[in-house]
């Protein structure tokens, strides 16, 4: 990686974590903040490799139930998200259901989890209970997203096979559609003037409905913007007259 990339993408995200760290480290061994609410991150580093054995059996522990509950939020996920786009009624009738439940504070259930789950399942029902509604959000939003009439066409048709057959579609048409576009460019200022009438938002100073610009290519500067009461040839050739 040269230095450019490193400077705009690698440098910014760690000079936050630098200060942050250095700032905090300052501030417990001033005493400003007690070292049982916000440990200073040496204490944090020794704990690691002092109790490197413990952790890392705890953190197996939760990665295994972690990735247990999501492998059975994306099954049972999956298989929700196929009900509801199966028809709209079913859709309107219980996805608000997913929606409220997800608004629902894990640790408000947390105590239920432990009676209804016991200790040792408590971090897969949690991992479950977190991840399912994402996977049904986005399950469901990606097998509404072909497009109806093509559903309409293909009802046999798999959902894969029918968004190949439209982006082989389109990339025929943009193909068999393709314009060849001139760009024509001034570059002496003067030459050439743009004039033209807008709406504006709102009448101009309560009376005029209507704004006459005239705009010099070449430079892009703005040379007139006239309020005026409706628009005629006259007065165009008017502003002509004024800026020559």
């Amino acid at each position: 990686m040269n230095a450019p990339n490193f400077v705009r993408n690698v440098l910014p995200p760690i000079v936050p974590f630098v200060v942050v760290t250095v700032a905090t480290e300052f501030a417990v061994r001033q005493g400003w903040v007690p070292s049982f609410l916000v440990p200073a991150p040496s204490s944090v580093v020794l704990s690691m490799f002092r109790d490197w054995p413990e952790l890392w059996r705890a953190t197996l522990n939760t990665a295994n139930a972690s990735l247990i509950g999501f492998g059975m939020s994306v099954i049972i996920g999956s298989l929700v998200a196929i009900a509801l786009s199966s028809a709209a009624w079913v859709q309107r009738a219980f996805y608000p259901y997913a929606v409220f439940f997800q608004t629902v504070p894990i640790i408000a259930i947390a105590p239920l989890l432990v009676i209804w789950f016991g200790w040792d399942r408590t971090v897969v029902a949690s991992a479950f209970i977190v991840s399912i509604f994402p996977v049904i959000a986005n399950t469901l939003t990606g097998l509404l997203s072909t497009d109806p009439a093509l559903r309409d066409l293909f009802p046999e048709v798999a959902r894969g096979a029918l968004e190949n057959l439209l982006e082989r579609c389109r990339s025929v048409y943009r193909r068999r559609s393709r314009w060849l576009v001139h760009t024509l460019r001034w570059t002496r200022p003067g030459t050439v003037w743009a004039t033209d009438f807008t709406t504006p938002p709102a009448l101009i100073d309560g009376v005029y409905p209507r704004l006459l610009l005239v705009r010099d290519l070449a430079s892009g500067r703005q040379l007139l913007g006239l309020p005026c009461p409706g628009e005629s040839a006259g007065l165009v050739v008017a502003a002509l007259r004024f800026l020559f």
